[in-house]
């Protein structure tokens, strides 16, 4: 019998997309899974439509928290699961009927650490067509890889699904000592990094397996805020460090270089609408992570950028 996954999922201001999600979860072929539901202080219907759903099935657990950001509730969810597996699902998202059984199908066959599906589903309301923007570069992968093949991917090229936590399975061992940054947006982009590291092998399988909602208030459309700006380019920066200190002084930075100038430049242009009080404060900030930028030796050549990191501190 296959081992136990333990299904994390944060949950809040969702209740018009929560059933699907959670019915997608309780119709997997694969049944042998605990369901997580951490209510981050909803103040919608959501927190009732948890309770309800437990009462009808034993599998799922439901923790009522107050807010604290989805880093901290998927914490909460790893230290409540109890299964040999891990995954993660945002619960404004659904995944296929066969999503867990072929996760871990190739998993158990591949003995590796990590399943992750190539690409993802990009859905949206009404119908309507994804933002450019949004549209998922899949990795162009499929079967079981050393771990630096995901990793090369995830610095040069950063496919969508090399990227965020959800769309894997991983071997609980994977997070034992290891949770997300609390407090922080782009919690996926710091945690990565380290997920990988704790890995040897990744098995990449290609098919419709998880349906990723792209929304008004998701944080890829919420208002431009100064501090999300801020903990984007921090979060670049944690990143670029980690790899380059890994050796991979061979890779690309390209990606990652372009990211850093399209968010200072965003930042330079939008500072004419802020107050004066707050134009300094994020002014000086900006500053601060110019002079960073501009002190690396970002060496452009053959549409690829190789990096000698000059300074490491922010």
């Amino acid at each position: 019998m296959s081992g136990k996954i333990s299904v994390i999922v944060p949950v809040y201001n969702c209740e018009g997309y929560l059933q699907k999600c959670v019915d997608s979860i309780l119709a997997q072929g694969c049944t042998n899974f605990e369901l997580i539901l951490i209510d981050d202080g909803s103040p919608d219907g959501s927190p009732a439509l948890c309770d309800n759903y437990a009462a009808q099935d034993k599998r799922i657990i439901v923790i009522h928290k107050k807010n604290a950001g989805v880093a901290a509730a998927r914490n909460d969810g790893l230290d409540k699961a109890s299964g040999d597996y891990i995954t993660f699902i945002d619960s404004d998202d659904w995944i296929s009927p066969d999503m867990f059984q072929a996760m871990i199908d190739v998993l158990e066959k591949d003995a590796s650490d990590i399943a992750a599906i190539s690409s993802a589903v990009i859905a949206t309301e009404n119908n309507e067509p994804a933002p450019k923007f949004t549209l998922d570069t899949p990795m162009d992968l499929n079967g079981k890889y050393p771990v630096r093949e995901i990793e090369l991917q995830f610095l040069e090229k950063e496919p969508l699904t090399a990227t965020v936590v959800w769309g894997k399975l991983y071997r609980k061992n994977i997070f034992d000592k290891l949770r997300f940054s609390s407090g922080r947006s782009y919690e996926d982009t710091l945690i990565m990094p380290h997920v990988y590291e704790n890995a040897k092998t990744v098995s990449v399988i290609k098919g419709d397996y998880y349906f990723y909602l792209q929304r008004a208030s998701s944080t890829m459309h919420k208002k431009y805020s100064y501090k999300d700006a801020d903990d984007f380019f921090d979060s670049r920066v944690a990143k670029i460090l980690f790899y380059y200190k890994r050796g991979f002084t061979d890779a690309s930075y390209d990606f990652e270089r372009h990211q850093l100038e399209m968010n200072l430049l965003r930042q330079m242009l939008s500072f004419s609408s802020l107050p004066e009080e707050e134009r300094e404060h994020y002014t000086k900030e900006y500053q601060r992570r110019r002079d960073w930028f501009n002190a690396q030796n970002w060496d452009i050549h053959n549409f690829k950028t190789k990096l000698e990191l000059i300074k490491e501190e922010l």
